[in-house]
């Protein structure tokens, strides 16, 4: 009985010896991998990158497009203000220019003949 105490107590130790070595080899490995990322998890970082770059660079081309389209919007914009700005312009010069009409009712009372008379004249047979 002692014989397989002691083969006993021989292979505890040498497991206990083997646990201790293979620990301090896993803690290194643990410790030298720490920064490592497995490859299926690289791969698919990697293709969530690919997609995400491809997206950036599609809205990157949108975004210029609609920049461009807010560029011509904008000289539109500032030359139909001109334009406005003109016609505002020319309109006013013609207020300024133009001639008033005259109130019909108070001329009659200076022609000669009376108002009677002013009215035959104003509405006289047109010709055709």
């Amino acid at each position: 009985m002692m014989i397989i105490c002691r083969a006993y107590y021989a292979l505890v130790l040498f497991t206990r010896e083997q646990l201790t070595v293979t620990q301090r080899e896993l803690k290194k490995m643990r410790d030298e991998y720490a920064d490592t990322v497995p490859r299926r998890d690289y791969d698919c970082l990697m293709g969530q990158l690919q997609d995400q770059t491809q997206l950036a660079d599609s809205m990157r081309e949108e975004l210029n497009a609609l920049k461009d389209i807010h560029k011509r919007t904008l000289n539109s914009k500032k030359s139909v203000e001109e334009e406005l700005f003109e016609i505002q312009e020319r309109c006013s010069e013609l207020e300024r220019a133009g001639t008033p009409r005259p109130q019909w009712e108070l001329c009659a009372d200076f022609i000669g003949g009376g108002r009677d008379r002013f009215m035959k004249f104003i509405h006289f047979p047109r010709l055709s």
